[in-house]
């Protein structure tokens, strides 16, 4: 049928296609779209409804929204939905385009997020109704589109500075949340008088933002000097800038150096002010020599160049003399002589040329000649060795290097023992000038001269193999030093068993079994030499055969014969094969299960087949055999003090408070058996109070039961 149409409005001439969109129409358009009437292709497209390009044509805002991705129209594309699924046309000139949002409309995709109290206001509070029902879109998001601006523009239209949308008063803002100082001359001011038109709303301001400027320049903020309190008050703290003013200067009045309240621009160099106070030449900057914390005391720095002075440094001896020393003419600095000669009178000692080429201002008597350049540079101890020392000896050319140059001064401790030798050496050779001792023989030098030192006798003293300072023909035996602790018995070869790195222990890879037939396994490998062989290592050296008995006495005795490794390794004498003892008449349980053999199984109580299996033999008995009965009638193994005895099987079953009482505090004297059953067997003091306090209660017979229970007296 649609086809049909279709086919026939195309073929109909313009007007009667107009009498034919009128005849179709479900119905006429609301207000906004009136001008659309018989326009059907304005909108639709055949076969396909009405699509959302055709909306988003002339509702050009929206379609910037949703090109955007903000506001609810936005969130409708994304999900698809179709702009005249809500846009319903057709349905009459009054038809509301626009229907109410349902109830879970979330505001905040409109970018004005419902708040304080705009969030329990009606729809129709701001969407006011039209001809074709209320406005929904664009609205205004300004404070002042709903609300009367009561400051009538005073503070401009940033109402959400000062209020929020929970309540309109009080405000947000108080004196007391002002960045600004509010006391003094702020406190009580209105806020228009600060803030008007909207002025000054910015989280900080200066105070020429109301105040005029009047120190003409100065760019420091009012605070720096002024307060709100007492703006004639001034409090300026030189330390701020970087004229600090040190010294006499802080006693100084403002005015004598800023006169008429001029700040900016101030000179700081010191003759702005002083000049007349120089009694000099000019020199340059006063602060050369002067500071402000005195005239007279001068802090010039010689050791600088300044202006038209280029530094003669002033150290030595020199930093003790007065200025007026050198420069004695009064008022006048500048061509003060700087020779030696120009101050000092030159002794007579011959021409050696300028005085800084031997002496130093530090002393006159402390040289500075270099050695280095003669034939005998100073170095180690010579360097502190006076020249008149050698020079009182010695006249140029009468010094010869060579290997005996130092027995010229030095005696010869060793006697000339290294000259007489094969290998004939010098002083040097051993030792240096820097120091006689320690020598240069280092340990690879000593292996140069015929004997290496390792192990041990690398921290050995020199003198205690040279004796009385003899090296020349010294022995090389271990005997030549050492003392044979063997007696002679072991040899001569001390290397068999020992090592330079120490006599103790002995040398690796000596085989005790391949010596001795007795290997040292377990804990006898650790052992010291000595622990067996005694201190003066002669004791087993006369047994044939070494067993355990020999070091080791038996703590069983005979009782599980000689041969200790039946049980006992040697890696630990405790490292004993688990016995299954469940195959004797004891079964071990609990306690007696933790407890080493020997507890039980000791040499001074033998425990052997056919011994008796009860506690006494090794607890004893503390009730003396007052009970009558074996200890595991009341006792276990885990907690002998834990008792466990049934008392309900005596003629006394235990009820009430005696359940909780001691055994003891019955059975006194650990007396078990014969024990009373009546009351005042135990009670008889609780029975004489009671008849001293009541009469009658000596008539009452002893059995307490018929008046009192065990559980509650």
């Amino acid at each position: 049928m649609k086809a049909r149409l279709v086919l026939l409005a195309v073929l109909l001439p313009v007007t009667a296609r107009a009498d034919l969109n009128a005849l179709v129409s479900p119905g006429p358009l609301s207000a906004p779209h009136a001008a659309l009437d018989g326009k059907c292709d304005a909108c639709h497209v055949p076969f396909k409804g009405v699509p959302d390009a055709a909306c988003l044509a002339c509702h050009a805002t929206t379609a910037q929204h949703i090109a955007d991705r903000r506001g609810p129209h936005a969130e409708y594309a994304q999900k698809g939905q179709k702009c005249a699924t809500c846009h319903v046309d057709h349905r009459g000139r009054t038809h509301a385009l626009s229907p109410a949002p349902d109830k879970g409309f979330d505001h905040k995709t409109t970018g004005f997020p419902l708040e304080g109290q705009h969030a329990s206001r009606p729809c129709a509070s701001c969407h006011k109704a039209g001809p074709n029902g209320p406005k929904w879109a664009p609205l205004s998001m300004a404070c002042k589109a709903c609300h009367t601006d009561v400051h009538k523009g005073g503070f401009g239209d940033r109402c959400g500075a000062c209020h929020s949308a929970a309540r309109w008063k009080p405000t947000t803002r108080a004196i007391a949340d002002h960045k600004l100082d509010m006391h003094g001359g702020h406190a009580g001011l209105p806020c228009a008088k600060c803030h008007e038109a909207g002025a000054h709303l910015a989280t900080t301001s200066r105070c020429d933002d109301c105040h005029k400027q009047g120190h003409g320049g100065t760019k420091a903020p009012c605070a720096t000097c002024h307060n709100t309190t007492d703006w004639h008050q001034a409090t300026f703290t030189h330390d701020f800038c970087s004229c600090i003013l040190p010294g006499k200067h802080q006693t100084a009045q403002c005015l004598q150096c800023h006169p008429k309240f001029r700040f900016t621009p101030t000179p700081f160099e010191c003759a702005a002010c002083h000049l007349k106070d120089r009694k000099h030449e000019d020199l340059g900057a006063c602060a050369q020599c002067h500071s402000a914390l005195s005239w007279k005391t001068k802090t010039f720095d010689h050791n600088k160049a300044h202006a038209g002075y280029a530094p003669w440094r002033l150290d030595g001896h020199h930093l003790e003399v007065g200025c007026e020393n050198c420069h004695k003419q009064k008022g006048q600095f500048r061509g003060a002589p700087r020779a030696c000669e120009g101050c000092h009178k030159v002794p007579k000692h011959g021409d050696f040329g300028a005085c800084a080429k031997c002496h130093v201002t530090a002393g006159f008597d402390k040289p500075r000649f270099s050695h280095d350049k003669t034939r005998f540079p100073l170095d180690g101890g010579h360097k502190a060795v006076a020249c008149e020392t050698c020079h009182a000896r010695f006249k140029p050319g009468a010094f010869t290097p060579g290997p005996n140059a130092c027995a010229t001064c030095h005696t010869d401790v060793h006697d000339g023992q290294f000259a007489r030798s094969s290998k004939p050496r010098g002083c040097a050779d051993c030792h240096t000038p820097a120091a006689w001792k320690p020598s240069t023989v280092s340990v690879a030098r000593h292996a140069e001269l015929g004997y290496p030192l390792v192990g041990r006798h690398v921290a050995v003293k020199c003198a205690s193999c040279h004796l009385a300072g003899q090296f020349a023909g010294t022995k090389h035996a271990c005997a030549d030093c050492h003392v044979d602790r063997h007696r002679g018995r072991l040899g001569n070869d001390c290397a068999k068993c020992h090592e330079e790195r120490g006599w103790k222990p002995p040398r690796p890879g000596f085989d005790h079994g391949a010596a001795t037939g007795f290997q040292l396994a377990g804990a006898h490998d650790g052992l010291a030499c000595g622990q067996c062989h005694g201190a003066s290592h002669d004791r087993l050296a006369t047994v044939a055969k070494v067993t355990c008995a020999t070091c080791h006495t038996p703590r069983h005795g005979a009782e599980f014969g000689a041969d200790c490794t039946k049980c006992h390794k040697p890696t630990r004498f405790s490292d004993v094969p688990a016995f299954d003892h469940t195959r004797t008449l004891f079964p071990l349980e609990r306690r007696h299960a933790a407890l080493p053999c020997v507890a039980c199984h000791d040499a001074t109580k033998p425990r052997r087949a056919g011994d008796p299996t009860t506690c006494r033999p090794c607890h004893g008995d503390p009730h003396r055999g007052r009970t009558q009965a074996e200890c595991g009638d009341c006792h276990r193994a885990d907690r002998f003090s834990l008792v466990r005895f049934d008392h309900d099987r005596t003629a006394f079953p235990l009820r009430g408070r005696h359940f909780v009482t001691a055994c003891r505090d019955c059975h006194t004297n650990d007396q078990f058996v014969g024990i009373r059953g009546e009351c005042v067997a135990c009670h008889r003091g609780d029975r004489r109070r009671a008849d001293a306090m009541h009469v009658d209660h000596r008539t009452l017979p002893f059995d307490c039961s018929e008046c009192h229970k065990a559980f509650n007296w």
